[in-house]
């Protein structure tokens, strides 16, 4: 794993930061609708999880709990935006509910598989996807051009392991065929 020294920008502690800040306004680390920021500037380590430059983690805030492998279902909160203007083009809580999904499925994009499976549960961080490991030559027009590297505040909120349900699932089914 390479690994860059990264500055993670932010504006001085604000109570409330404003949905449409300037493209040229320094973006805060990771923050919250009507609850200000939860972080001020910092310096991060950006870390290579893949060793091409295509997928950087920067650690935000330190996590405590289980790290998610293939086949755990995690649910995160997120806002995305355009590492080339800051615009942001989602986030989940804007929209008051997290983001659940399962990993190695292949239904979020690439660098999401790889970054949020390096994160541990309460970990914050910021994860850069370059083209190849977001949605490539083709974006997702209009709110995503082609070729757009993407910058992601993620918070891994919860990780239920697959493996004991698969286990449980089995034990259910040897009862059935047993009885």
């Amino acid at each position: 794993m390479r690994v860059a020294v990264a500055l993670v920008l932010a504006t001085p502690c604000l109570s409330a930061w404003s949905s449409a800040p300037s493209a040229s306004a320094p973006r805060p680390a990771l923050m919250t609708r009507g609850g200000g920021l939860r972080m001020c500037a910092t310096t991060a380590t950006a870390v290579d999880l893949v060793g091409d430059g295509g997928v950087l983690k920067a650690t935000t805030g330190a996590g405590t709990g289980m790290q998610p492998m293939r086949g755990s279902t995690v649910e995160v909160h997120y806002e995305g935006r355009l590492a080339s203007s800051g615009e942001r083009f989602d986030s989940s809580r804007e929209r008051g509910r997290p983001f659940k999904f399962t990993l190695g499925e292949g239904k979020v994009i690439g660098g999401w598989e790889v970054g949020v499976a390096s994160m541990l549960k309460g970990e914050t961080a910021t994860l850069t996807c370059s083209p190849q490991y977001a949605y490539g030559s083709k974006g997702i027009p209009p709110l995503i051009p082609p070729d757009a590297t993407l910058v992601f505040d993620v918070e891994l909120l919860n990780v239920e392991v697959i493996a004991v349900r698969w286990s449980l699932a089995h034990v259910t089914q040897k009862k059935l065929v047993s009885s």
